[in-house]
């Protein structure tokens, strides 16, 4: 993930445990209450590496306000050395017993180092192997317009070092079920409300699902929200967080819901990897309180 998108997520996950309120209203009872589920901690170190390999059905609204239909595979991946870098963390807003919404993004002071690899493979996809390419120092990109993950294959990633170099690698992952997002609908036409938003996907056997609202940010600035749930097959949204999006006052609404598969890992004393498999399904929301 980008070291936006994990600063983020590791604030997240402080926060849960402790990000239940008292003055929630009760939820509209579609979904079973469940506690947060357990996502591997974070193995932190001075020296990062990070692979995604990714799968996502787009459904949001092109700008003839219709739904697309666009497949994407991608993997992308980053080594760097972190020692001269300090950040300060995003600020968030916990907002129910799973959610939180984001307030600032986190500052990062200091000069970020890329590290190359002398190869990077990606094995188990349906395209077999898969060879991402170097875009620049310590980064790789490959992308592909139909879905690359196999749900019956592990995805098996290796990274093979050369002279000063990240450190070598060889990690297996589990196969991932591809997410399938059953209500809301993918049309277009589903609000959001100040209310509880029901959302039910086909259940999985993913680590965690990641859940997330963002305001359509061609038109505000608005922060987000993200849930981290069980890959249970239903959440509700709660009211909170409703209320929290709704603030931005953008006509449409993205929301992101992913099937994760996660692992982190130390390579050596100040060396670290996270690997996630991710299945994820956008759509469109309205926003209901402003008649759009």
């Amino acid at each position: 993930m980008s070291d936006f998108l994990r600063a983020v997520f590791f604030a997240v996950l402080a926060l849960l445990p402790a990000a239940c309120s008292d003055e929630e209203p009760e939820a509209n009872g579609a979904c079973e209450q469940g506690l947060p589920p357990e996502v591997p901690s974070e193995v932190d170190g001075r020296l990062r590496g990070s692979v995604v390999v990714l799968d996502q059905r787009d459904f949001t609204l092109d700008n003839e306000m219709k739904p697309r239909s666009n497949l994407q595979g991608r993997i992308s991946a980053s080594f760097a050395d972190f020692s001269a870098v300090s950040t300060m963390p995003s600020l968030l807003m916990p907002l129910g017993d799973t959610c939180v919404g984001l307030v600032s993004r986190p500052v990062s002071m200091g000069q970020v180092v890329r590290i190359d690899l002398e190869s990077l493979v990606i094995r188990g996809t349906k395209a077999i192997d898969m060879e991402p390419m170097r875009t620049s120092t310590g980064t790789y990109v490959s992308v592909t317009n139909a879905l690359i993950l196999d749900p019956n294959a592990s995805v098996q990633i290796t990274g093979d070092a050369g002279l000063n170099s990240f450190t070598s690698f060889d990690e297996t992952l589990p196969a991932i079920t591809p997410m399938e997002v059953t209500a809301p609908l993918r049309d277009g036409t589903p609000w959001l409300e100040t209310s509880y938003l029901t959302i039910e996907w086909v259940p999985g056997d993913g680590d965690y699902v990641q859940v997330t609202v963002s305001p359509d940010m061609t038109m505000s600035t608005g922060g987000s929200v993200t849930c981290i749930v069980e890959d249970d097959g239903c959440f509700e949204l709660p009211t909170s967080a409703a209320t929290f999006l709704l603030a931005a006052q953008t006509p449409y609404y993205e929301l992101n819901v992913a099937r994760h598969r996660y692992r982190s890992v130390r390579l050596a004393e100040e060396t670290t990897l996270e690997l996630q498999v991710v299945s994820q399904q956008r759509l469109s929301l309205r926003n209901g309180e402003n008649g759009q």
